[in-house]
């Protein structure tokens, strides 16, 4: 029980030995376990103890959950690693609650380690963790300089040594943890950026791109394929009224398919006016252009507004500092500089990791922090790959290389030269009809 508990190491890889890289968060489990396994009620210097372990097994999940979200894999691989994931995130809250005073009484205390033991025989048969050897040695020494814990008498009746990390330990821990923190956020503007740009400016841009490029094609395509439909219905009609022994009455077929065309004409007309949008967006690009270069990087100045409003990175904005990022996000997307320098100006000196800077922040609330950025960073990360998947930008690679664009355009031609060769056949199948 005198073990100190174990560091977390380096980042977890699939490919290099992931059951030795777990190893750590195994033994400090396995201490967790044993101090506090089937117990309602705990010793004070138990309870320090406990505190330290839980402390550390939580870092560890994280650090591990970071290393597993950056793996490139597929298949078998990607869902058993998602599933170690989860089951590691699990351990660090349930850890974290363990630190608190309520989690580690009573049925509290039962629940928490209940299920923190739970989860990690998940990550242990997923990862093929070994059980602990039967004889390890009781004291383990740390290196001088690095994260010791100081092991002092705590006067207990029943002769054990609680574990009570020093104030310069848990100051070094802190200190880690916010330049984490600080990192992270970076991060989570990023692609807190990346996601309106999709959603605002990347999508208009490649949405006129597309309609200037492709449109007046795609509207000839669209309008070729109605007439051979109208073609096509007319020629089902007339052939009902032959079957019926009526003679072919062209008027009475143009009046049932008159419906049919205005369906045909209202489209045509949204796509008209979607492409003197798309000449507008494109006039308005090219004014942005020209203003982020007289006035300098839009990006950057955003960005700044986004790390500290952005209600994916700071959730709990007052009203007030919802607004503001509502005009800071119409400036940036007409590209108005001078609007978002005042912005600047306004939140000059405010930080969104002002709470987590702070010299007296326990170190459970900034792992809890840190835990809420991972899951903001991934569900921006899928929300972003969702995007990327859809229309305009799925078309994107095509309309940003010209031979791939040429080669669209020409398969386009072709469809509509094909159409025509059909409208053709269609209209002398009609006339033949009206022969008859």
């Amino acid at each position: 029980m005198n073990s100190h508990p174990s560091k977390p190491n380096p980042p977890l890889s699939v490919t290099e030995a992931p059951a030795e890289a777990l190893l750590p968060l195994r033994d400090t489990v396995d201490q967790i376990l044993a101090l506090a396994l089937g117990k309602k009620r705990l010793t004070e210097a138990e309870r320090a103890s406990l505190s330290v372990y839980c402390l550390s097994a939580a870092t560890q999940c994280m650090a591990h959950v970071e290393a597993i979200d950056a793996l490139d894999l597929t298949g078998f691989e990607f869902v058993k690693w998602q599933e170690v994931s989860s089951a590691l995130k699990q351990i660090a809250f349930h850890a974290l609650e363990l630190c608190e005073e309520e989690g580690a009484e009573g049925w509290n205390l039962l629940t928490h380690v209940k299920y923190l033991r739970l989860h990690f025989k998940t990550v242990r048969a997923l990862a093929g963790i070994p059980e602990k050897p039967e004889a390890e040695p009781e004291d383990l020494l740390l290196e001088e300089g690095k994260e010791a814990l100081l092991l002092p008498e705590t006067g207990e009746t029943s002769g054990e040594t609680a574990l009570v990390p020093s104030a310069r330990v848990e100051e070094k821990q802190r200190q880690l943890l916010k330049d984490e923190l600080r990192r992270l956020r970076e991060e989570l503007a990023a692609l807190a950026q990346e996601k309106d740009d999709l959603l605002g400016i990347e999508r208009r841009r490649l949405s006129a791109v597309y309609m200037l490029r492709l449109g007046p094609l795609m509207e000839e395509l669209m309008e070729a394929k109605m007439r051979l439909r109208m073609l096509q219905r007319k020629i089902q009609l007339l052939q009902a009224m032959k079957n019926r022994q009526e003679p072919p009455d062209e008027e009475r077929a143009e009046s049932m398919l008159h419906e049919e065309y205005q369906a045909y004409q209202a489209q045509q007309q949204e796509y008209s006016r979607r492409m003197d949008e798309a000449r507008e967006d494109e006039k308005q690009q090219q004014e942005r252009e020209e203003q982020e270069s007289r006035k300098g990087d839009l990006k950057k100045l955003y960005r700044k507004i986004v790390k500290v409003m952005h209600p994916d990175v700071c959730p709990n904005q007052t009203e007030e500092g919802k607004a503001l990022f509502r005009r800071a996000m119409e400036a940036y997307e007409k590209g108005d500089a001078e609007t978002l320098e005042q912005i600047c100006e306004q939140i000059d000196g405010k930080s969104a990791s002002a709470g987590a800077d702070a010299p007296d922040r326990e170190l459970k609330a900034l792992l809890q922090e840190k835990l809420r950025l991972l899951s903001q960073i991934r569900k921006l990360q899928e929300e972003l790959a969702e995007l990327r998947s859809g229309f305009p930008y799925n078309m994107k690679e095509i309309l940003e290389d010209p031979e791939k664009l040429a080669q669209k355009q020409a398969e386009l031609r072709a469809e509509i030269e094909a159409v025509h060769a059909e409208i053709a056949a269609a209209a002398r199948i009609l006339e033949k009809m009206y022969d008859e």
